[in-house]
């Protein structure tokens, strides 16, 4: 695929009778968006996705699964694709498909708000304290934006986490976060994506 910033490979996976592209997201809520856009159009129905994020809860543990049901809208993408706003939902038509898929698959996971930040060394103490309280568990550059779009184009987007870095506390904890620790469930939470995204195909 061409985007932007050149080439993105997209690979396409054959599973029994299903046909699934995988493609590794850009950083920031502009450049996905833009990406996210142009596999729209180029005939792309519905979109899985799932990565790393921040979180502001230390009982969270590395590499737990999040899925967020709201998003504050810190990053400047979404204004351009929905009215402003503090707030967006998030996962408006597949969050009961997603749960009712984790609990089949007896998947542990967390249910909150994202505080989505597109200014990568801005998540600074004083802000951090005022997202924990206004109910966020963890923190991403992208999930209100990709939000935003879905819902200006009515676009099929699911999106959840698995737990990285923690800015909960008071020192600053990398854990797994850009590292081969825990490749193995790194591995299995990459399937259990392709999972979620045939169980929707089954839909």
């Amino acid at each position: 695929m061409k985007s932007a910033n050149g080439k993105l490979p997209f690979y396409c996976l054959k599973i029994d009778t299903y046909e699934i592209g995988l493609i590794m997201a850009q950083v920031g809520a502009p450049t996905l968006v833009c990406e996210y856009e142009e596999l729209f159009a180029l005939g792309v129905e519905k979109l899985v996705v799932f990565g790393t994020c921040g979180v502001l809860d230390a009982n969270i543990k590395d590499c737990s699964i999040i899925v967020p049901d709201k998003a504050i809208r810190d990053e400047g993408t979404s204004y351009h694709y929905v009215k402003a706003g503090h707030e967006i939902a998030v996962n408006v038509k597949r969050f009961d498909d997603l749960l009712a898929f984790l609990k089949m698959k007896k998947i542990n996971y967390t249910v909150g708000k994202v505080w989505s930040n597109d200014a990568i060394y801005r998540e600074t103490v004083n802000k951090v304290k005022i997202r924990k309280e206004q109910g966020c568990i963890c923190v991403d550059m992208e999930c209100s934006a990709i939000a935003a779009l879905a819902k200006f184009r009515d676009y099929e987007i699911t999106q959840f986490f698995y737990s990285a870095d923690n800015l909960g506390s008071e020192n600053y904890e990398l854990r797994s976060l850009d590292n081969e620790e825990k490749i193995d469930q790194k591995n299995t939470i990459v399937d259990l994506a392709i999972e979620f995204a045939i169980y929707l195909l089954d839909k």
